[in-house]
This record gives structure tokens, sequence and C-alpha cells, in this order.
């Protein structure tokens, strides 16, 4: 994620990485979902974090300060850029708000992690 005078921005999908990196997973359906993603959720987060962070405040995953759940929403959202076919399709099993999709794809990314990890 670049940072520009303080702010994380969102980077674009690089199709081209996700082609030579996959192996059975294929491209287009990441994209796709990727691009459903988007357009309902993804956007909208990008375009109000800092009213969306207003919102979180103490909320599951969230803290009290206003400027830490702007990050965390910002590092969620790029996470979601890196996620595969499986996490993609986990978040759009269901419709749920927005507070909702950031929480399970925060989950999901801790998942993630500890898999990666141990």
């Amino acid at each position: 994620m670049d940072i520009v005078n303080g702010v994380p921005q969102i980077s674009t999908l690089d199709v081209d990485k996700m082609w030579k990196e996959k192996k059975n997973e294929s491209c287009c359906l990441e994209y796709a979902l990727f691009a459903k993603l988007e357009r309902k959720y993804l956007k909208y987060i990008i375009n109000n974090a800092e009213d969306i962070a207003k919102e979180v405040l103490n909320k599951k995953h969230f803290y009290d300060c206003k400027y830490h759940n702007n990050e965390r929403i910002y590092y969620i959202v790029d996470a979601v850029n890196k996620f595969n076919v499986a996490n993609l399709k986990e978040l759009l099993e269901e419709d749920c708000s927005i507070i909702t999709f950031l929480q399970k794809a925060y989950a999901i990314r801790k998942r993630n992690l500890k898999r990666s990890s141990g």
C-alpha cells in the first residue's frame, strides 16, 4: 500500500501479477469477484472512510479512536485486494452492511495471517 501525505492509498489490481502467481485459480474469476465487491462495498468505503471511522468507534475489531479506525479501514480494503477466490466468495455469500463487511473482511485477514504463520 502506498502512502501519500500520511494517507494510505489503495493501489489498483495488478491482473498481470495475479495471472503469473495463480496456479489453479482462475484470474478472470478472481477479477470478477473483486469487481463485484468493489462496486458493492469498496468504492463506498474508500469514498466515505472518515465517516465510517466514526461509525465503528468501539465496535468489534475497531478502536475508540477515529484516526486508528480510519487506518484500519484502509488496511482492510488493501487486504481484500490480496484475498483468494475462496475468501472473495465468502465475503459475497450474503448481503451485509458496510460495518459487517469490514468486520468479516478483518476476520478473514486475521485467519489468513494465522494460517500463513503457523
